[in-house]
């Protein structure tokens, strides 16, 4: 049973489903379970008369909120139902390359780009080919990695998994002020950004899915629940590493490139990554610590999100599955 919170009317029905997670949440739960409010009343009758309309949106990417896009898959519904057109092709295959995601990156920049004039064009231009690799090499991760329990062996359902994108357009000041909850990223704002800029433009790519999570899959049946939170981390930075992979099986040896690439291609743009999984939330700022290729997780810098240290970590309440978020400046 999923308790969405008070009695809402029509209008807030409406936009809680229009608020993309409202619409993850309730599409994720549809099959499994009974949706309620706080008076016990079934809201799915109510909520039918909305969520087709925003599946349709996503489907069109059009007619969206201004300043951020989502593209969830549901993997317990039909292949028509639960996974988009915009990664799966030729039978509902993930895409095979970068380039076959050009058209999506291209659609959602030009979405977004709706209320950002023709110099966001301008500027995503010089960055497209990096936007899109980095698209297809996280989504690919989570299309591998998500479905499975840790074991690889159940398949989960229900589960989400899914892709997020939000510009944030303002000044150094705003943007440093509106981080105040996350000091690595509040951190990473005040020695990134230059002081006077009006329009400083920061797109937020994110990853999300409700696997057993970074350290959980990694480590398989080697995954214990009480480990010290320091192994957890250990854990996350193997991920980090080239040839490492958290995918088990024949086929293991093609993965473990997906966030190493990415860091790579992060890098370039001095960016900031946050990972968020099981009891940890880590995060790196490329400008203190740039990419360096290395196959020891010690050597590998990661640092907790709150105390902003790489040796004393914080032990978050306990989240199945993965966001990976980036800060991407965009030129």
């Amino acid at each position: 049973m999923v308790l969405i919170g008070e009695t809402l009317n029509e209008k807030n029905l409406e936009e809680f489903v229009k608020s993309y997670w409202g619409y993850v949440v309730i599409i994720t739960v549809w099959k499994t379970h009974e949706i309620i409010n706080s008076e016990g009343e079934s809201m799915k009758k109510r909520l039918r008369k909305y969520t087709p309309n925003m599946r349709d949106r996503i489907d069109l990417l059009q007619g969206l909120p201004n300043s951020e896009v989502v593209i969830p898959n549901f993997d317990h519904y039909s292949k028509e139902l639960g996974l988009s057109h915009w990664f799966y092709f030729r039978d509902f295959e993930f895409a095979l390359s970068p380039s076959e995601l050009d058209q999506t990156t291209y659609r959602i920049m030009t979405e977004l780009g709706r209320i950002y004039t023709s110099s966001l064009k301008l500027s995503v231009k010089e960055d497209f080919e990096t936007i899109t690799r980095i698209i297809w090499e996280l989504m690919a991760n989570t299309n591998e990695h998500a479905t499975k329990d840790h074991l690889n062996e159940a398949t989960l359902a229900p589960n989400t998994r899914g892709l997020y994108f939000k510009i944030h357009e303002s000044n150094k000041i705003n943007l440093v002020t509106n981080a105040s909850d996350e000091p690595g990223l509040q951190h990473y704002y005040e020695s990134a950004l230059q002081e006077g800029e009006n329009k400083i433009r920061i797109l937020e790519i994110s990853v999300f899915d409700s696997g057993p999570g970074l350290v959980k899959r990694f480590l398989g049946r080697a995954w214990k629940e009480h480990a010290d939170l320091t192994e957890d981390v250990t854990t996350v930075k193997q991920c980090l590493i080239r040839g490492q992979s958290s995918v088990k099986g024949p086929d293991s040896m093609k993965k473990g490139y997906g966030l190493d690439d990415v860091l790579q291609l992060l890098d370039k743009k001095q960016g900031f990554l946050k990972i968020r999984t099981g009891r940890i939330s880590l995060y790196r700022n490329l400008i203190a610590a740039p990419y360096v290729a290395t196959k020891f997780p010690q050597e590998v810098e990661l640092c907790d999100t709150q105390t902003q240290s790489a040796n004393n970590f914080t032990e978050y309440p306990w989240m199945e599955g993965t966001q990976i978020t980036m800060a991407y400046p965009l030129t």
